[in-house]
């Protein structure tokens, strides 16, 4: 898999295509790209409308005759791998605007799939819902949380603008300041009201520099209540949360 939008166009090349020995600053060895690690396989290339223009007339080469050269090659190369690709965006306004190649277009466009977003889809949203929290479960070491009636037809009944994504962000936000092993509700109410332009609630903060969930969480819930002059029920709206999280976090976090 390769995330096109994830890379600047020259580790992205370099990502696809692989390199040679001294073809840039840093490459101090040969590399093989995705194209040949897929040979005989898959490769999957996500958010496929955000590929550079410069890399499209290559990519299209090696779809129509499965040759292509690494970046500082001369050697050419071939590939069986086949190709998936996915995006968000409509690629045939980006064919029109000028963006996207249109004889990639077609050379992509065999058959095309069409995934419903997730407001039409809202019987899927309790399956999706379980299976993210068992993920964050296993990231943190955690036992896991459940779902009440209540908080799971909040969630169904929610429109998801932002699809699988935003449900992910949701739940993340939602169980980083759970109380216990159950989420309510209004442990969601918040979180789908209170949303800013921009996507974000005022008092987040960004995690870097390798920082704990612990850590991000504590950083996050003092700043808020510090700049709101230790006043708990601003806080709670500010982060999203029940005014009796806030006094849950206090107490976690050694606060009064």
């Amino acid at each position: 898999t390769v995330s096109c939008p994830a890379l600047p166009r020259e580790l992205l090349e370099s990502e696809l295509f692989g390199h040679e020995r001294g073809a840039f600053t840093g490459a101090t060895s040969s590399r093989a790209g995705r194209f040949e690690q897929a040979s005989k396989g898959t490769l999957f290339l996500d958010e496929i409308g955000d590929l550079p223009q410069e890399l499209q007339p290559k990519l299209l080469n090696v779809l129509q005759d499965r040759e292509f050269f690494r970046v500082g090659g001369s050697k050419m190369l071939q590939t069986s791998a086949r190709v998936i690709a996915a995006t968000n965006v409509n690629l045939r306004s980006r064919v029109e605007e000028g963006s996207f190649r249109e004889d990639l277009y077609y050379r992509l466009n065999i058959i095309e799939l069409r995934i419903p977003s997730l407001r039409e889809r809202r019987e899927d949203i309790p399956d999706l819902a379980e299976t993210i929290l068992e993920q964050i479960a296993s990231r943190r070491g955690s036992e896991g949380w459940s779902l009440t009636q209540r908080a799971m037809e909040v969630l169904k009944e929610f429109d998801w603008p932002g699809n699988v994504r935003q449900l992910e962000n949701v739940l993340e936000r939602a169980t980083a300041f759970a109380e216990k092993d159950s989420l309510h509700a209004d442990d969601f109410l918040p979180l789908l009201e209170g949303r800013r332009e921009g996507g974000q609630a005022a008092g987040d903060v960004t995690a870097g520099g390798g920082l704990t969930l612990q850590e991000v969480e504590r950083a996050a819930f003092i700043q808020t209540y510090l700049r709101t002059g230790k006043n708990k029920a601003r806080t709670a709206r500010e982060l999203g949360i029940s005014e009796r999280s806030v006094y849950n976090l206090l107490g976690r976090h050694g606060l009064k």
